[in-house]
């Protein structure tokens, strides 16, 4: 079977902004793809290689600004009481996008992710889709070189329904889940594309073309962009998984995880939400190299997660990250197996 990038008949004119985004590798944590604008001078060459750019001049127009382009017409091909002697629609092939392998999406910029986790007897895939970054995530409160812990705005007065506290304590409105958006897995030569479920909003099944590696096949905005990832594969399982909390769930103090058998090229990544009592986006994130077979978080990122009822901690994964940054924001892809931890 032969791949085939699908092409947009644009009347009278489409223009495709790329704004491309590179990853800096990390050995303790997951690299992240930088927003626009945002690019490490030493990985211009490699987003370079990773991007894949239409035929043609792309003009530096924002989308939603591209029925205001003047259409420009070569006066070699218009004739004097006749019109333009090729009348054809002007085709241009989507923008293309590798996601890096290794990187992660910077919460603020990240508009999806798209999991990838095994079954029982089928691998399954999730993922949705998002109009915009969620508001609330803004940078870390506090970074260490393994974790980041993050905390919802305040500060907001009356936000609206659809609405919440946003970065600078503005109310914004609420990402919408998009429907522009084809979402397809290759093995080998085997394609399986996944129906999108109108009641939530995502894509979600048992992945039917056997097991990985996979290769992700995206496309975002009615076509015009087109991500792609290497052929990659869920990870195998953790062994000799422990975790030590000092100072027990309602008043932690430290938490230490660690682990053997992390695979090369992939990491160990753990998610502490707050209390569900209390809910909303404040939480603390760590990853690190799975090689290096430790994970270990301070009081002041799991202190304020412990209210209520007390910590919240709900395990780790042992995953593969890859992310892409595209025109409309950073799309990440995790193929990932959990591992349950039992804390003393």
């Amino acid at each position: 079977m032969t791949r085939t990038k699908i092409c947009m008949n644009l009347i009278p004119l489409l223009a495709v902004v790329l704004v491309g985004g590179a990853c800096d590798d990390s050995k303790e944590r997951g690299a992240e793809v930088s927003p626009p604008g945002d690019i490490a001078p030493e990985l211009q060459e490699e987003l370079a290689d990773a991007v894949e750019l239409p035929p043609g001049d792309v003009a530096d127009v924002p989308p939603e600004e591209v029925a205001d382009v003047p259409l420009e017409v070569d006066a070699a091909e218009v004739h004097h009481g006749d019109v333009a002697q090729d009348q054809s629609p002007e085709v241009t092939d989507p923008v293309e996008v590798r996601a890096v392998t290794g990187a992660r999406c910077p919460s603020s910029a990240r508009i999806g992710v798209i999991t990838i986790t095994p079954g029982l007897e089928q691998h399954n895939l999730h993922a949705i889709l998002y109009d915009r970054p969620h508001p609330a995530y803004g940078a870390p409160a506090l970074s260490t070189e393994v974790c980041d812990f993050h905390v919802q705005p305040v500060g907001c007065v009356d936000c609206g329904e659809l609405e919440t506290c946003g970065v600078g304590g503005v109310c914004a409105a609420l990402p919408v889940a998009r429907e522009d958006v084809m979402v397809a897995l290759w093995r080998g030569e085997l394609r399986q594309v996944f129906e999108r479920n109108h009641w939530w909003g995502g894509f979600g099944g048992a992945i039917e073309i056997g097991p990985g590696p996979y290769s992700l096949e995206l496309e975002l905005a009615q076509g015009a962009i087109r991500v792609v990832s290497d052929a990659l594969d869920v990870p195998g399982e953790l062994e000799a998984v422990k975790g030590v909390l000092k100072g027990g769930s309602e008043a932690p103090q430290s938490l230490t995880l660690t682990w053997e058998g992390g695979e090369e090229g992939a990491h160990v990544f753990t998610h502490i939400p707050i209390n569900h009592h209390v809910g909303g986006p404040t939480f603390t994130e760590c990853q690190v190299d799975a090689t290096v077979g430790e994970i270990a978080v301070g009081e002041a990122m799991l202190a304020p997660l412990a209210v209520v009822t007390g910590l919240e901690f709900q395990g780790m994964e042992h995953v593969v990250f890859a992310a892409a940054q595209t025109t409309v924001g950073c799309v990440e892809l995790r193929l990932q197996r959990g591992a349950w931890v039992s804390l003393e």
